[in-house]
C-alpha cells in the first residue's frame, strides 16, 4: 500500500495497516469500558431492593421512635425509590411527630393531589382535622378517600355523623342512603332482631337469621329458642348455616355444647363444622383438643396441625407442642412463625370488642 501527501510517499504491507486497525478498535473498546467503570463509580445508580431495606428500616424506626434513624433511612430510599407516595406519608408523619404540623399537612394536601389509587394523604388529612375540629376541611378530605375507596363504609359514617353534627341532614342523608343500601339486608335482620327482643315473637327471629345469617348472635339466640322449642335438628342446621357462611368461634362453641352432649358426639359435630367451612382453623382446633380427651393423640395431632397451617396463632402453637409431646415419636414441628392475636374490633358505641370483622355491632 502506497500513499501519497505532500510530495512525501509512504509505503507499507496491508497485513501492517490491518494490524494498525486492530491496535486502534482495541484500544478505543478498553478506553470506553474503563470510562464507564470510572463514571460508575462516581455516578448513583438506583436499586429497588435497598430501597426497600431502607424503607423498611424507616419502618422500624418510626415504630421505636427513634427519629434519627427514620431521618436517614428515609432520605436513601428516596434516592432508590423516588418520592413514592408512602414515604411521602412517612415524611408527613414525622413532621406530625416534631409537632411541624404546618409541614405535615402540607406534604399531606400535596400527597393527596398526588395520588390515584392510594388514600393516605387524604386520610391523613381526614384524621388531623377531625382532631384539630376543622369539620369542613374533614368532610372535603373524607370526601377524597371516598373517591379512592367508595366502599369505605367506616369513612361515609364519619361523614353522616360531621353533617349532622353541622345541621345538614340533606348531606347525611345521601350517605345514610348508600350504607343502607350496602348493608340493606343486615339493617333489616338487626331491626327484626330488635323486635324480636321486644315482643319475643319467633318469627321476627327467623325473618333476621334468614336476612343475615352470618350474623352470629342473631343465629345462636334462633338456635337457641328452637331448641327450646324441641326442634333441636332445626337448631343445628341454623348454626351449621351460619357457621358456614361466617365462621365464628362463638358459633362453633355453641354448636358443639348444645344440649350438652357427650365428647364422641362433640367430635361427630366438629366435624360437620370442619366440612362446612374447611378454610376455618376453629373446627380443626376444637377437634384437635376434644380428641386428646378422648385419648386419641395421633388424630389430635394430625387435626392441630391442620389448625396451624390455616392460622399460625400463639395459643394453637402452644396446643400443637403440648399435643406433640404426647405422641410416642414426635414430630418436634417448627413454631417459630408463630404470631399473637392481636387485632381487636371495637364497636365505638359500646365498646363491644371480637376478633372478627362484622358490618353491623352485634351489641348494639
Amino acid at each position: 500500500v502506497s500513499v501519497s501527501f505532500a510530495g512525501m510517499t509512504l509505503s507499507t504491507h496491508l497485513w501492517r495497516v490491518f494490524v494498525l486497525i486492530f491496535i486502534v478498535m482495541v484500544a478505543y473498546w478498553m478506553i470506553c469500558k474503563s470510562t464507564s467503570a470510572i463514571l460508575r463509580l462516581f455516578t448513583f445508580h438506583p436499586d429497588p431492593k435497598k430501597g426497600l431495606d431502607y424503607l423498611q428500616k424507616a419502618f422500624s424506626g418510626m415504630l421505636v421512635k427513634d427519629q434519627s434513624i427514620v431521618v436517614k433511612t428515609l432520605d436513601k430510599a428516596k434516592k432508590h425509590l423516588g418520592d413514592i407516595p408512602l414515604i411521602s406519608w412517612l415524611e408527613g408523619q414525622l413532621n406530625l411527630l416534631n409537632k411541624d404540623y404546618y409541614k405535615a399537612r402540607a406534604l399531606f394536601y400535596k400527597l393527596s393531589g398526588m395520588e390515584k389509587d392510594t388514600a393516605l394523604g387524604a386520610y391523613s388529612l381526614a384524621q388531623m382535622t377531625v382532631r384539630d375540629k376543622s369539620d369542613s376541611d374533614a368532610v372535603e378530605a373524607i370526601k377524597a378517600i371516598l373517591k379512592v375507596y367508595p366502599d369505605a363504609k367506616n369513612f361515609a359514617s364519619q361523614l353522616v355523623g360531621l353533617y349532622l353534627k353541622n345541621n345538614d341532614p340533606n348531606a347525611a342523608l345521601e350517605y345514610v342512603d348508600k350504607l343502607y343500601r350496602a348493608n340493606k339486608q343486615e339493617v333489616e335482620a338487626i331491626i327484626y332482631y330488635e323486635k324480636w327482643k321486644q315482643n319475643l315473637a319467633l318469627d321476627n327471629l327467623k325473618k333476621a337469621f334468614k336476612l343475615a345469617p352470618k350474623l352470629a348472635p342473631i343465629a345462636i339466640d334462633y338456635a337457641k329458642k328452637l331448641f327450646q322449642n324441641d326442634d333441636k335438628r332445626a337448631a343445628k342446621k341454623v348454626l351449621l348455616k351460619s357457621f358456614e357462611v361466617f365462621p365464628f368461634v362463638e358459633t362453633c362453641e355453641t354448636y358443639l355444647n348444645l344440649g350438652s352432649p357427650e365428647n364422641l358426639e362433640k367430635i361427630e359435630r366438629a366435624k360437620n363444622l370442619k366440612n362446612a367451612a374447611p378454610g376455618s382453623w376453629i373446627p380443626y382446633y376444637h377437634l384437635a383438643k376434644l380428641c386428646v380427651r378422648e385419648n386419641m393423640i395421633q388424630l389430635a395431632a394430625d387435626y392441630i396441625e391442620n389448625a396451624y397451617n390455616l392460622a399460625q396463632y400463639d395459643f394453637i402453637a402452644d396446643e400443637y407442642a403440648n399435643i406433640d409431646a404426647l405422641l410416642e415419636t414426635p414430630k418436634l414441628p417448627d413454631l417459630s412463625k408463630s404470631k399473637s392475636l392481636k387485632s381487636y374490633w371495637i364497636c365505638s358505641e359500646c365498646g363491644e370488642h371480637s376478633d372478627h370483622w362484622t358490618e353491623v355491632c352485634p351489641n348494639c
